[in-house]
Protein backbone atom coordinates (compact mmCIF):
# COMPACT_ATOMS: atom_id res chain seq x y z
CA UNK A 1 0.00 0.00 0.00
CA UNK A 2 2.83 2.13 0.76
CA UNK A 3 4.35 1.13 -2.42
CA UNK A 4 2.02 2.77 -4.44
CA UNK A 5 1.07 5.48 -2.66
CA UNK A 6 4.47 6.35 -3.06
CA UNK A 7 5.06 6.09 -6.94
CA UNK A 8 2.03 7.61 -7.69
CA UNK A 9 3.32 10.80 -5.64
CA UNK A 10 6.84 10.60 -7.84
CA UNK A 11 4.17 10.65 -10.54
CA UNK A 12 2.76 13.57 -10.01
CA UNK A 13 5.87 15.36 -9.02
CA UNK A 14 7.40 14.89 -12.51
CA UNK A 15 4.20 15.63 -14.35
CA UNK A 16 4.14 19.37 -12.38
CA UNK A 17 7.85 19.63 -13.22
CA UNK A 18 7.02 18.88 -16.83
CA UNK A 19 4.17 21.72 -16.80
CA UNK A 20 6.66 24.32 -15.38
CA UNK A 21 9.57 23.39 -18.16
CA UNK A 22 7.05 23.94 -20.45
CA UNK A 23 6.09 26.72 -19.24
CA UNK A 24 9.06 28.43 -19.02
CA UNK A 25 9.72 27.27 -23.01
CA UNK A 26 7.01 29.33 -23.87
CA UNK A 27 7.81 32.21 -22.23
CA UNK A 28 11.70 31.61 -23.57
CA UNK A 29 10.11 31.71 -26.66
CA UNK A 30 7.56 34.89 -26.43
CA UNK A 31 10.91 36.58 -25.04
CA UNK A 32 13.18 36.22 -27.87
CA UNK A 33 12.28 38.61 -30.21
CA UNK A 34 12.77 41.33 -27.71
CA UNK A 35 16.29 41.59 -28.88
CA UNK A 36 15.35 42.54 -32.73
CA UNK A 37 11.63 44.37 -32.33
CA UNK A 38 9.21 43.52 -29.74
CA UNK A 39 5.80 43.77 -31.60
CA UNK A 40 5.35 45.97 -28.64
CA UNK A 41 7.74 48.48 -30.00
CA UNK A 42 5.92 50.36 -32.39
CA UNK A 43 5.70 53.88 -34.26
CA UNK A 44 3.98 55.82 -36.61
CA UNK A 45 5.94 58.38 -39.45
CA UNK A 46 3.28 60.70 -41.44
CA UNK A 47 3.74 63.84 -43.87
CA UNK A 48 1.70 66.86 -44.74
CA UNK A 49 0.99 67.48 -46.65
CA UNK A 50 1.59 64.64 -49.21
CA UNK A 51 1.96 66.57 -52.54
CA UNK A 52 4.12 69.76 -52.20
CA UNK A 53 5.81 72.20 -55.14
CA UNK A 54 9.07 71.30 -56.43
CA UNK A 55 10.67 74.24 -57.94
CA UNK A 56 9.82 77.18 -56.06
CA UNK A 57 10.38 80.67 -56.56
CA UNK A 58 9.26 81.45 -52.44
CA UNK A 59 11.53 79.18 -50.81
CA UNK A 60 9.04 77.22 -49.32
CA UNK A 61 8.63 74.15 -50.42
CA UNK A 62 8.37 71.75 -47.62
CA UNK A 63 6.14 69.28 -45.87
CA UNK A 64 6.22 68.40 -41.88
CA UNK A 65 7.25 64.89 -41.09
CA UNK A 66 5.95 63.84 -37.65
CA UNK A 67 6.81 60.86 -35.95
CA UNK A 68 5.29 59.32 -33.03
CA UNK A 69 6.04 56.67 -30.43
CA UNK A 70 2.76 54.34 -30.53
CA UNK A 71 4.98 51.84 -28.30
CA UNK A 72 3.16 50.24 -25.14
CA UNK A 73 5.39 51.14 -23.29
CA UNK A 74 9.10 51.69 -24.39
CA UNK A 75 10.43 55.39 -24.95
CA UNK A 76 11.51 56.29 -28.81
CA UNK A 77 15.22 57.57 -28.63
CA UNK A 78 16.20 57.95 -32.04
CA UNK A 79 15.72 57.74 -35.72
CA UNK A 80 17.11 58.13 -39.04
CA UNK A 81 14.25 59.12 -41.85
CA UNK A 82 15.28 58.86 -45.17
CA UNK A 83 14.54 61.04 -48.32
CA UNK A 84 16.17 60.38 -52.03
CA UNK A 85 20.14 61.62 -52.08
CA UNK A 86 20.43 65.37 -52.89
CA UNK A 87 16.57 66.44 -52.58
CA UNK A 88 16.28 68.06 -48.83
CA UNK A 89 17.94 71.58 -48.31
CA UNK A 90 17.16 72.10 -44.95
CA UNK A 91 15.14 70.43 -41.98
CA UNK A 92 14.08 72.26 -38.42
CA UNK A 93 14.87 71.80 -34.33
CA UNK A 94 15.48 69.09 -33.54
CA UNK A 95 16.56 67.48 -36.67
CA UNK A 96 20.23 66.90 -38.68
CA UNK A 97 20.49 66.70 -42.11
CA UNK A 98 23.33 64.39 -43.55
CA UNK A 99 22.81 64.96 -47.32
CA UNK A 100 23.63 62.40 -50.30
CA UNK A 101 25.25 59.86 -47.51
CA UNK A 102 25.12 56.54 -46.12
CA UNK A 103 23.95 54.74 -43.45
CA UNK A 104 24.59 51.37 -41.82
CA UNK A 105 21.29 50.55 -40.54
CA UNK A 106 20.12 51.23 -44.30
CA UNK A 107 22.50 50.95 -46.84
CA UNK A 108 22.26 53.34 -49.93
CA UNK A 109 23.21 57.15 -50.64
CA UNK A 110 20.39 59.19 -49.68
CA UNK A 111 19.67 62.44 -47.39
CA UNK A 112 19.03 61.64 -43.88
CA UNK A 113 16.97 63.66 -41.45
CA UNK A 114 18.37 62.28 -38.36
CA UNK A 115 17.16 62.49 -34.70
CA UNK A 116 18.45 61.84 -31.61
CA UNK A 117 18.28 62.18 -27.76
CA UNK A 118 14.63 62.17 -28.28
CA UNK A 119 13.12 60.00 -25.08
CA UNK A 120 9.81 60.24 -26.12
CA UNK A 121 7.33 58.42 -23.99
CA UNK A 122 4.37 56.61 -25.57
CA UNK A 123 1.65 58.63 -27.00
CA UNK A 124 4.56 61.68 -27.65
CA UNK A 125 5.20 63.07 -31.20
CA UNK A 126 8.17 65.02 -33.09
CA UNK A 127 7.06 67.47 -35.79
CA UNK A 128 10.01 68.48 -38.40
CA UNK A 129 9.52 70.61 -41.32
CA UNK A 130 11.44 69.30 -44.13
CA UNK A 131 12.36 71.92 -47.30
CA UNK A 132 13.14 71.12 -50.34
CA UNK A 133 15.10 71.83 -53.02
CA UNK A 134 14.35 72.74 -56.93
CA UNK A 135 13.59 69.38 -58.42
CA UNK A 136 10.34 66.62 -58.61
CA UNK A 137 9.93 63.30 -57.42
CA UNK A 138 7.62 60.92 -56.11
CA UNK A 139 9.50 58.29 -53.18
CA UNK A 140 8.26 56.48 -50.13
CA UNK A 141 9.85 57.89 -47.49
CA UNK A 142 11.29 55.01 -44.92
CA UNK A 143 13.07 55.47 -41.69
CA UNK A 144 14.83 53.20 -39.07
CA UNK A 145 14.03 53.71 -35.49
CA UNK A 146 15.50 53.06 -32.55
CA UNK A 147 14.80 52.53 -28.57
CA UNK A 148 18.71 53.63 -27.64
CA UNK A 149 18.90 57.52 -27.92
CA UNK A 150 22.30 57.76 -30.05
CA UNK A 151 21.71 56.02 -33.05
CA UNK A 152 25.37 54.48 -32.46
CA UNK A 153 24.53 50.71 -31.75
CA UNK A 154 27.07 47.99 -32.22
CA UNK A 155 24.70 45.68 -33.42
CA UNK A 156 22.50 47.72 -36.79
CA UNK A 157 19.46 45.45 -35.34
CA UNK A 158 19.15 46.10 -31.99
CA UNK A 159 16.37 48.23 -30.27
CA UNK A 160 14.36 48.18 -33.04
CA UNK A 161 11.16 49.91 -32.94
CA UNK A 162 8.85 48.30 -36.18
CA UNK A 163 5.62 50.90 -37.80
CA UNK A 164 2.86 50.18 -36.51
CA UNK A 165 0.62 47.72 -38.41
CA UNK A 166 -2.28 50.25 -38.22
CA UNK A 167 -0.48 52.38 -40.41
CA UNK A 168 0.42 49.80 -42.32
CA UNK A 169 3.05 51.00 -44.83
CA UNK A 170 5.62 53.78 -45.11
CA UNK A 171 3.74 57.59 -46.42
CA UNK A 172 4.99 58.17 -50.14
CA UNK A 173 5.80 61.90 -51.04
CA UNK A 174 5.38 63.66 -54.18
CA UNK A 175 7.51 66.53 -55.20
CA UNK A 176 5.39 68.28 -58.56
CA UNK A 177 5.83 71.15 -60.80
CA UNK A 178 3.59 74.03 -59.76
CA UNK A 179 1.91 76.88 -61.11
CA UNK A 180 2.83 80.17 -59.85
CA UNK A 181 0.51 83.00 -58.23
CA UNK A 182 2.13 86.61 -58.61
CA UNK A 183 1.34 89.97 -58.50
CA UNK A 184 2.38 93.77 -57.46
CA UNK A 185 1.05 95.64 -54.28
CA UNK A 186 1.60 99.55 -55.27
CA UNK A 187 0.56 102.89 -54.25
CA UNK A 188 -1.29 104.09 -57.47
CA UNK A 189 -0.60 107.91 -57.49
CA UNK A 190 -2.19 109.02 -60.65
CA UNK A 191 -5.36 106.00 -60.49
CA UNK A 192 -4.35 104.59 -63.97
CA UNK A 193 -4.17 100.63 -62.10
CA UNK A 194 -0.35 100.90 -63.60
CA UNK A 195 2.63 100.25 -61.95
CA UNK A 196 4.60 103.38 -63.33
CA UNK A 197 7.70 105.09 -61.57
CA UNK A 198 10.33 107.81 -62.56
CA UNK A 199 10.49 111.21 -62.00
CA UNK A 200 7.05 112.48 -63.18
CA UNK A 201 4.57 114.28 -60.69
CA UNK A 202 1.72 112.07 -61.33
CA UNK A 203 2.45 109.97 -64.57
CA UNK A 204 5.05 107.91 -63.05
CA UNK A 205 5.54 108.40 -59.01
CA UNK A 206 3.61 104.92 -58.09
CA UNK A 207 5.15 103.29 -55.15
CA UNK A 208 5.81 99.85 -54.26
CA UNK A 209 4.97 98.45 -51.23
CA UNK A 210 6.24 96.07 -48.44
CA UNK A 211 3.39 94.60 -47.10
CA UNK A 212 2.29 91.11 -45.48
CA UNK A 213 0.81 89.16 -48.21
CA UNK A 214 -1.09 85.66 -47.24
CA UNK A 215 -2.18 83.05 -49.41
CA UNK A 216 -5.05 80.70 -48.62
CA UNK A 217 -5.98 77.60 -49.73
CA UNK A 218 -9.21 74.96 -50.04
CA UNK A 219 -9.93 72.23 -51.88
CA UNK A 220 -12.32 72.70 -54.85
CA UNK A 221 -15.98 72.57 -54.04
CA UNK A 222 -15.38 73.05 -50.22
CA UNK A 223 -17.45 75.90 -48.21
CA UNK A 224 -14.89 78.34 -46.81
CA UNK A 225 -11.43 78.99 -46.83
CA UNK A 226 -9.28 78.05 -43.27
CA UNK A 227 -8.51 80.52 -40.99
CA UNK A 228 -4.82 79.84 -40.91
CA UNK A 229 -2.80 80.95 -44.70
CA UNK A 230 -1.15 78.27 -46.40
CA UNK A 231 1.21 80.49 -47.55
CA UNK A 232 2.81 83.91 -46.07
CA UNK A 233 5.49 86.08 -47.56
CA UNK A 234 6.28 89.94 -47.83
CA UNK A 235 5.80 91.81 -51.03
CA UNK A 236 8.95 93.52 -52.27
CA UNK A 237 10.18 96.95 -50.92
CA UNK A 238 11.84 97.90 -54.17
CA UNK A 239 9.44 96.29 -56.81
CA UNK A 240 5.99 95.25 -54.92
CA UNK A 241 6.60 91.97 -56.19
CA UNK A 242 4.95 88.92 -54.43
CA UNK A 243 5.12 85.59 -55.84
CA UNK A 244 3.92 82.15 -54.71
CA UNK A 245 4.53 78.63 -56.02
CA UNK A 246 1.16 76.32 -55.52
CA UNK A 247 -0.11 72.63 -55.58
CA UNK A 248 -2.12 72.30 -58.54
CA UNK A 249 -5.66 71.92 -58.69
CA UNK A 250 -7.06 73.65 -55.27
CA UNK A 251 -9.08 77.61 -54.44
CA UNK A 252 -7.16 79.72 -53.17
CA UNK A 253 -7.62 83.13 -52.11
CA UNK A 254 -4.51 86.11 -51.85
CA UNK A 255 -5.08 88.98 -49.10
CA UNK A 256 -2.90 91.41 -48.20
CA UNK A 257 -2.60 93.60 -45.29
CA UNK A 258 -0.50 96.86 -44.46
CA UNK A 259 2.70 96.39 -42.70
CA UNK A 260 5.64 98.50 -41.49
CA UNK A 261 4.75 102.48 -40.98
CA UNK A 262 2.15 102.06 -43.35
CA UNK A 263 0.16 99.52 -40.58
CA UNK A 264 -0.47 102.62 -38.56
CA UNK A 265 -3.02 104.19 -41.60
CA UNK A 266 -6.25 104.13 -43.20
CA UNK A 267 -5.43 102.45 -46.45
CA UNK A 268 -8.06 101.18 -48.86
CA UNK A 269 -8.01 98.76 -51.93
CA UNK A 270 -8.39 101.07 -55.80
CA UNK A 271 -8.36 97.71 -56.99
CA UNK A 272 -9.31 94.40 -56.97
CA UNK A 273 -13.13 94.89 -56.05
CA UNK A 274 -16.43 93.03 -55.93
CA UNK A 275 -15.52 91.09 -52.81
CA UNK A 276 -15.30 90.86 -48.89
CA UNK A 277 -13.16 87.95 -49.22
CA UNK A 278 -10.13 89.29 -46.49
CA UNK A 279 -9.50 91.64 -43.72
CA UNK A 280 -8.95 95.25 -43.38
CA UNK A 281 -6.03 96.48 -45.29
CA UNK A 282 -4.88 98.31 -41.21
CA UNK A 283 -6.35 98.50 -37.94
CA UNK A 284 -7.65 101.72 -38.97
CA UNK A 285 -9.03 100.67 -41.90
CA UNK A 286 -12.64 100.87 -41.84
CA UNK A 287 -13.94 98.59 -44.50
CA UNK A 288 -13.26 95.12 -45.14
CA UNK A 289 -10.99 95.22 -48.41
CA UNK A 290 -10.90 92.87 -51.41
CA UNK A 291 -9.45 89.90 -51.75
CA UNK A 292 -7.89 88.03 -54.90
CA UNK A 293 -9.83 84.60 -55.64
CA UNK A 294 -8.74 82.19 -58.22
CA UNK A 295 -10.72 79.21 -58.56
CA UNK A 296 -9.13 76.12 -59.22
CA UNK A 297 -5.47 77.34 -60.25
CA UNK A 298 -3.98 74.51 -62.45
CA UNK A 299 -1.71 76.84 -64.30
CA UNK A 300 0.51 79.98 -63.80
CA UNK A 301 -2.02 83.20 -62.31
CA UNK A 302 0.08 86.24 -62.80
CA UNK A 303 -1.24 90.08 -62.47
CA UNK A 304 -2.81 89.77 -59.13
CA UNK A 305 -2.11 93.00 -58.35
CA UNK A 306 -3.28 95.18 -55.55
CA UNK A 307 -3.29 98.75 -56.08
CA UNK A 308 -3.42 100.44 -52.46
CA UNK A 309 -4.31 104.01 -51.59
CA UNK A 310 -3.83 106.07 -48.38
CA UNK A 311 -7.89 107.28 -47.09
CA UNK A 312 -9.22 110.09 -44.37
CA UNK A 313 -8.89 108.59 -41.14
CA UNK A 314 -12.46 109.57 -41.23
CA UNK A 315 -15.76 109.07 -43.40
CA UNK A 316 -15.72 112.46 -44.76
CA UNK A 317 -19.07 114.60 -45.68
CA UNK A 318 -20.45 118.01 -45.61
CA UNK A 319 -18.34 119.70 -42.59
CA UNK A 320 -16.15 117.48 -42.25
CA UNK A 321 -12.25 118.60 -42.04
CA UNK A 322 -8.94 115.97 -42.75
CA UNK A 323 -5.66 116.98 -42.40
CA UNK A 324 -2.48 115.56 -44.21
CA UNK A 325 1.04 117.12 -43.76
CA UNK A 326 0.62 120.25 -45.69
CA UNK A 327 -3.08 119.56 -47.19
CA UNK A 328 -6.06 120.46 -45.28
CA UNK A 329 -9.33 119.77 -46.51
CA UNK A 330 -13.28 120.87 -45.46
CA UNK A 331 -16.08 120.17 -46.87
CA UNK A 332 -18.83 122.66 -47.35
CA UNK A 333 -21.97 122.17 -44.93
CA UNK A 334 -24.58 122.15 -48.10
CA UNK A 335 -22.35 119.25 -49.62
CA UNK A 336 -25.44 116.25 -51.02
CA UNK A 337 -22.70 113.41 -51.64
CA UNK A 338 -22.65 110.59 -48.63
CA UNK A 339 -19.72 110.49 -46.06
CA UNK A 340 -17.43 108.17 -47.59
CA UNK A 341 -13.36 107.87 -47.29
CA UNK A 342 -11.41 109.37 -49.56
CA UNK A 343 -7.68 108.76 -51.22
CA UNK A 344 -5.70 111.96 -49.47
CA UNK A 345 -2.03 112.21 -49.82
CA UNK A 346 0.60 114.96 -50.77
CA UNK A 347 4.16 114.09 -51.75
CA UNK A 348 7.12 116.16 -53.04
CA UNK A 349 8.83 114.58 -56.25
CA UNK A 350 11.99 114.29 -57.58
CA UNK A 351 12.07 117.46 -59.68
CA UNK A 352 11.20 118.88 -55.96
CA UNK A 353 7.49 119.64 -57.11
CA UNK A 354 4.93 119.23 -53.85
CA UNK A 355 1.92 117.45 -55.16
CA UNK A 356 -1.57 116.74 -53.63
CA UNK A 357 -4.67 114.50 -54.18
CA UNK A 358 -7.95 114.33 -52.65
CA UNK A 359 -10.08 111.95 -54.33
CA UNK A 360 -13.05 108.94 -54.16
CA UNK A 361 -11.04 105.44 -53.73
CA UNK A 362 -13.18 104.75 -57.11
CA UNK A 363 -14.53 107.01 -59.32
CA UNK A 364 -18.34 107.54 -59.17
CA UNK A 365 -20.11 105.39 -61.48
CA UNK A 366 -24.10 104.15 -61.69
CA UNK A 367 -25.90 102.95 -60.05
CA UNK A 368 -24.46 105.37 -57.94
CA UNK A 369 -26.03 108.84 -57.84
CA UNK A 370 -23.00 110.69 -59.24
CA UNK A 371 -25.11 114.17 -59.29
CA UNK A 372 -24.53 114.55 -56.10
CA UNK A 373 -21.33 117.08 -55.23
CA UNK A 374 -19.28 117.61 -51.89
CA UNK A 375 -17.77 121.26 -52.50
CA UNK A 376 -14.55 121.52 -50.99
CA UNK A 377 -12.77 124.33 -49.34
CA UNK A 378 -8.66 123.26 -49.85
CA UNK A 379 -5.89 124.42 -47.92
CA UNK A 380 -2.47 123.74 -49.38
CA UNK A 381 1.04 124.22 -47.79
CA UNK A 382 4.40 123.93 -49.67
CA UNK A 383 8.08 125.15 -49.26
CA UNK A 384 9.42 125.43 -52.42
CA UNK A 385 12.98 125.51 -53.15
CA UNK A 386 14.07 129.08 -54.79
CA UNK A 387 16.26 127.12 -57.27
CA UNK A 388 13.49 125.21 -58.74
CA UNK A 389 11.80 128.16 -59.54
CA UNK A 390 14.63 129.83 -61.99
CA UNK A 391 13.42 133.51 -60.24
CA UNK A 392 10.07 133.05 -61.49
CA UNK A 393 6.93 132.65 -58.41
CA UNK A 394 5.50 129.37 -57.75
CA UNK A 395 2.29 128.57 -59.63
CA UNK A 396 -0.65 125.91 -58.84
CA UNK A 397 -1.73 123.13 -61.54
CA UNK A 398 -4.64 120.84 -61.27
CA UNK A 399 -6.39 118.08 -62.99
CA UNK A 400 -9.54 117.09 -61.42
CA UNK A 401 -10.63 114.27 -64.05
CA UNK A 402 -8.96 110.64 -63.53
CA UNK A 403 -6.59 108.94 -64.29
CA UNK A 404 -4.36 112.26 -63.69
CA UNK A 405 -1.63 112.82 -65.94
CA UNK A 406 1.00 115.67 -66.26
CA UNK A 407 0.12 116.54 -69.96
CA UNK A 408 -3.37 116.93 -68.00
CA UNK A 409 -2.46 119.18 -65.39
CA UNK A 410 -3.37 122.98 -65.96
CA UNK A 411 -2.80 126.31 -64.08
CA UNK A 412 -5.92 126.87 -61.82
CA UNK A 413 -7.28 130.77 -62.02
CA UNK A 414 -8.65 132.42 -59.31
CA UNK A 415 -12.53 132.08 -58.46
CA UNK A 416 -15.08 134.65 -59.32
CA UNK A 417 -15.77 134.75 -56.42
CA UNK A 418 -15.31 134.06 -52.76
CA UNK A 419 -17.19 131.18 -51.70
CA UNK A 420 -16.94 130.99 -48.45
CA UNK A 421 -20.76 131.51 -46.71
CA UNK A 422 -22.06 131.99 -43.56
CA UNK A 423 -22.15 128.69 -41.28
CA UNK A 424 -19.18 126.89 -43.39
CA UNK A 425 -21.54 126.48 -46.33
CA UNK A 426 -19.80 126.74 -49.97
CA UNK A 427 -21.38 128.35 -53.14
CA UNK A 428 -22.65 126.15 -55.55
CA UNK A 429 -22.54 128.79 -58.55
CA UNK A 430 -21.27 131.81 -60.15
CA UNK A 431 -17.47 130.82 -58.69
CA UNK A 432 -15.67 128.92 -61.10
CA UNK A 433 -14.69 130.68 -64.45
CA UNK A 434 -15.31 129.60 -67.35
CA UNK A 435 -14.69 125.32 -67.75
CA UNK A 436 -12.54 125.26 -64.99
CA UNK A 437 -13.60 122.86 -62.32
CA UNK A 438 -10.82 124.44 -59.63
CA UNK A 439 -10.53 128.03 -58.87
CA UNK A 440 -8.05 129.79 -56.10
CA UNK A 441 -9.47 131.79 -53.34
CA UNK A 442 -6.53 133.01 -51.60
CA UNK A 443 -2.65 132.86 -52.16
CA UNK A 444 0.78 133.83 -50.61
CA UNK A 445 4.22 133.30 -51.42
CA UNK A 446 6.94 133.80 -48.78
CA UNK A 447 10.68 133.70 -48.86
CA UNK A 448 11.66 131.98 -45.49
CA UNK A 449 15.03 130.79 -44.36
CA UNK A 450 16.96 127.79 -46.37
CA UNK A 451 16.48 129.15 -49.76
CA UNK A 452 12.72 128.46 -49.93
CA UNK A 453 9.59 130.22 -50.61
CA UNK A 454 6.63 129.05 -48.70
CA UNK A 455 3.68 128.74 -50.68
CA UNK A 456 -0.07 128.85 -49.22
CA UNK A 457 -3.25 128.10 -51.16
CA UNK A 458 -6.72 128.54 -50.19
CA UNK A 459 -8.47 126.67 -53.15
CA UNK A 460 -12.46 125.68 -54.23
CA UNK A 461 -13.60 122.74 -56.22
CA UNK A 462 -16.99 120.63 -56.67
CA UNK A 463 -15.26 117.79 -57.80
CA UNK A 464 -12.23 115.73 -56.35
CA UNK A 465 -8.63 115.31 -58.05
CA UNK A 466 -4.74 116.05 -58.25
CA UNK A 467 -3.10 119.81 -57.21
CA UNK A 468 0.88 120.55 -58.24
CA UNK A 469 2.79 123.19 -56.80
CA UNK A 470 5.63 123.78 -59.07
Amino acid sequence: MRDHVRTTYRNHRKTTWALVLALAVAVAAVAIPLANGDAGKTYTLTISPATTCGSTSDGVSSTVVTLTNTARTQSLGSAEIYFPPNTVASVSSPATLRSNTTSSASPGTRDIVALGNLNLSSGSSVAVTVRFKAGTFTATVTAVVKQSNDFNDSNGGANVFTLDPAQGSFPTLQLIPCPTISGRVYLDRNADSVYTTGTGAFDDSDLPKAWTVNLYRKNVGASSYPSTPFRTTTSSGSTGEYGFSVPSGSDYKVCVAAAGVDAASAWALQSPTGNTQCGALSGTSESTSAGALLANVTANAAGRDFVVVPITGILFGAGDTSTVGGYTVTGGTNSTKPDKRYVQETWVDSQGRANFRFAPVIPCAPPEDCSKRIYLLETLTADIDLAKLGGAQASILYDDVPPYADAQLKPMPYCSVDPRQSGGALATTGVLPGSNTSCVVSGSQTVVAGGKVHVVYTVYTAYDGAREVT
